[in-house]
């Protein structure tokens, strides 16, 4: 009989919440029980830009039938945001394929991504008087 276990894993970070803040949370849900909780992998705090922020509300307008939503993965977003820069994700559907051994996307999704990506560029460069 094994007299230990090992496993690995990631703790999820809510919006907005220090990472320290995840950690301790999790250290004190575990309280009690003998184990040895180390944190020694790649860390990925979260990012947010306010949905009502104009540049959010941008992004949104140029994907038409889109709405604002928290993703549970970690992103360079958050490099923009911890920097004051404000940053939006958009992309295809089929998140469920994304990295996977058969990764696709459609075409159309493609098409459909490109499309919002120039109505965001020609809106931005607009605000900007040109």
């Amino acid at each position: 009989m094994p007299d230990r276990a090992t496993f690995e894993g990631r703790l999820g970070v809510r919006v907005g919440e220090p990472l320290d803040d995840a950690a301790a949370a999790l250290r004190e849900a575990l309280a009690g029980l003998p184990v040895d909780l180390r944190f020694d992998g790649a860390r990925f705090a979260s990012g947010e830009t306010p949905p009502d922020h104009p540049f959010a509300q941008l992004v949104l307008d140029s994907f038409p039938g889109s709405r604002p939503v928290g993703v549970p993965y970690g992103a360079d977003m958050r490099l923009f945001c911890e920097r004051g820069i404000p940053c939006v994700m958009a992309g295809t559907p089929g998140l469920e394929l994304a990295h996977a051994v058969d990764e696709r996307v459609a075409v159309a999704d493609l098409v459909r991504l490109s499309e919002g990506i120039l109505r965001v560029v020609r809106a931005f460069g607009s605000t900007l008087g040109g």
